[in-house]
């Protein structure tokens, strides 16, 4: 840690390594810095990771980012200490003595820039098993899925920038924040789509063990929805175009092969738990779209949409966004590693939070500047007429 005067008071500085998706760099350190007065950005370490210091402490920093909540940090991690390739091990395995609870289990992630570690022969994963074995011989858990606390480790050439801290502190338990999922035989995945929901659902932490019913808007082929089913839920599936024969045929699932306001019209009394929307549309649509549905679900109930977001897009805009669903409290919201040119955002219906609106109607609202340029048109022709 650093000292450094701010606004003539001396105070410590924390060094953290971050990671967002490589084209989305400039805004995650504007975000970064927007939110945080201390932030102070020290150099990229790679394509989408970077480090920088602040003097809010791991806590402090976990609650920023989840609270305001900060869209473009998809993992943060805390450096306790910077060293040599030749060094690094007895620094890390002398500080794990003092400050790891030998009761608690670890894991290690070792990460690097580039694609190798050219420091160390037997690449980065001999560095994780040396660091785990040390640990282990001397008495300490390893659990490599689920350890509690994570030591770090990121090589840049001579540099070995290292850490220790809660999992949870981490905002992702898998490296550097990228989920990989398996295509194995209990969990045939549909199409890549699919990833965005498993990611979003294990990122925003959304228990689906009591819910009982969901709907997926704009289905096709059937990837959101299988995610569902594999959670136990009846789901209503609506989209013009056609699901997998396997999704569409299965017991637990309504079809409907129409516009998701088509079925808005429709008199379906369901209810649901959980809504999910991954759209390709117009974002603010998107958000008209989910607030007709605050009617049709449970209170307490869940909604995970997808913003696809411009080429161009304002920070300002996304926040404007989020503030313009009606009746639901914001669960989080982030550009998940599963995310391209997109954010994922998570909501829980607040009856308390809904605003006084005329109807939730799905019909197209009268143009008035349209009507009067058709009455315009009509005048004109009897005009001519009378001439």
């Amino acid at each position: 840690m650093l000292c450094r005067a701010w606004c003539g008071v001396e105070v410590l500085l924390y060094t953290y390594i971050f990671t967002c998706n490589p084209k989305s760099g400039l805004e995650a350190v504007r975000e970064l810095s927007d939110n945080d007065a201390t932030f102070d950005f020290i150099a990229w370490l790679d394509d989408g990771v970077g480090a920088f210091r602040s003097a809010l402490d791991n806590d402090a920093l976990c609650d920023l980012i989840k609270s305001v909540p900060v869209i473009f940090t998809r993992h943060v991690h805390k450096v306790d200490a910077v060293s040599s390739p030749h060094d690094f091990l007895d620094a890390l395995l002398a500080f794990c003595r003092q400050n790891l609870d030998k009761s608690a289990s670890f894991t290690v992630q070792v990460r690097s820039a580039g694609k190798t570690a050219g420091a160390f022969s037997g690449g980065i994963e001999s560095v994780a098993d040396e660091v785990a074995g040390a640990l282990v011989r001397e008495g300490f858990s390893l659990d490599v899925a689920g350890g509690k606390s994570i030591i770090s480790v990121f090589i840049d050439g001579e540099k070995v920038w290292w850490g220790t801290g809660n999992a949870a502190l981490n905002l992702s338990h898998w490296k550097g924040g990228a989920s990989h999922y398996s295509h194995t035989s209990q969990y045939d995945f549909i199409s890549r789509a699919e990833y965005k929901l498993v990611e979003a659902i294990e990122c925003f932490g959304i228990d689906m063990a009591d819910m009982k019913s969901g709907a997926d808007l704009g289905a096709a082929p059937g990837g959101w929805t299988k995610v569902l089913l594999d959670h136990g839920l009846a789901v209503t599936s609506i989209d013009p175009a056609l699901l997998r024969p396997e999704i569409e045929h299965n017991a637990k699932v309504r079809y409907f092969r129409m516009q998701v306001e088509e079925y808005l019209r429709q008199n379906d009394t369901c209810q649901f738990d959980v809504v999910v929307n991954d759209m390709r549309m117009d974002v603010g649509k998107s958000i008209g779209i989910i607030n007709q549905f605050y009617g049709r679900i449970k209170n307490g109930g869940i909604v995970i949409v997808t913003f696809k977001l411009p080429h161009e897009c304002a920070y300002s805009s996304i926040k404007k966004w989020l503030a313009a669903f009606n009746g639901f409290a914001l669960i989080g919201a982030r550009q998940l590693f599963h995310n391209r040119s997109e954010i994922t955002v998570a909501l829980r219906k607040r009856a308390d939070l809904r605003s006084e609106v005329a109807r939730d109607d799905v019909r197209p609202k009268k143009n008035v500047h349209g009507m009067s340029k058709k009455l315009e048109r009509k005048m004109s022709r009897r005009r001519k007429i009378r001439r």
